[in-house]
Formats: C-alpha cells, sequence, structure tokens
C-alpha cells in the first residue's frame, strides 16, 4: 500500500466518503498500522491517518470504532521506539482524537469501552476511576 503510493486516496476517502466505502479504507489503514514499522507508522501519521481515523470514532458502529482505535493504538505503541515521533503521534491524536477516544469510554461496547480505557492509561497517564451509583440514580466517580 505503501509503495503503491495508495494511503492518501484511502486517508481521502474515509474524510469525505460514503460510511461503507469509508469503513473498507479505514480497515486498510488499520491492517498498515498493525505490522508497520515505525517508519511506516510515521509515514501514516504524516499523510493525514490520524485525523481520518478519528472521523471514524464518532460514527455509531462499535466495530468501525474498534478498528480505529486500534489503528491509534497501534501507531502510539509504535512510536515510543522513537522519542520524536511518540511526540508528534501524542500531539495529533491529543489535538484531534483525545476528547472522542474519552468519550468512548462511556460505550455500551465492552470492547469499545476496554480499548478506549487501554490506550488513555497506557498514551496519556489516565487514572482509572470506578463509577458508583448512588440510591437516587446518580452516578459518582469514586477513586
Amino acid at each position: 500500500m505503501i509503495d503503491a503510493d495508495a494511503i492518501p486516496a484511502l486517508i481521502s476517502i474515509i474524510q469525505g466518503g460514503d460510511f461503507d466505502i469509508a469503513k473498507e479504507a479505514l480497515w486498510a489503514i488499520s491492517n498498515a498500522t498493525s505490522g508497520g514499522s515505525p517508519q511506516q507508522c510515521r509515514m501514516l501519521v504524516e499523510a493525514g491517518c490520524i485525523p481520518a481515523m478519528d472521523r471514524m470514532l464518532s460514527g455509531h458502529d462499535p466495530r468501525v470504532q474498534t478498528v480505529a482505535l486500534e489503528g491509534i493504538n497501534n501507531i502510539l505503541n509504535a512510536a515510543k521506539s522513537d522519542e520524536e515521533f511518540y511526540k508528534i503521534a501524542l500531539e495529533l491524536v491529543e489535538e484531534h482524537a483525545l476528547e472522542d477516544i474519552e468519550g468512548l469510554q462511556a460505550s455500551p461496547q465492552q470492547g469499545v469501552y476496554e480499548l478506549a480505557l487501554k490506550i488513555l492509561e497506557t498514551h496519556f497517564d489516565a487514572e482509572v476511576v470506578d463509577e458508583e451509583e448512588t440510591p437516587d440514580g446518580v452516578v459518582k466517580a469514586e477513586e
């Protein structure tokens, strides 16, 4: 995909395409992050894949959300071996997707919730907060 210069086209499809086509392009990008070297992941980030993946987090399809979260997590994991790249990837995630990832902690889908929490705990030093429902139905957080 990288050698064929397909990444910009896939990102363009995700950014503005029909959802069914965009999710196929997302799968291709996420798959590239899964086995990609840090250098390949850097190229994906520089091409704009994080904002594209962030766009897919806001959909209502939990499988698509999971694939986007996995791609973001893969990039952050690959970037850990290169401090400069990690800063770039972290900055992009913070700028474009951090709020969306935090919002997915409220997902009713256990897998989406767990992956969002994993990203926040691993890459953003988020604290685990347990929630407890009070008798009047109000949810309060406990540390």
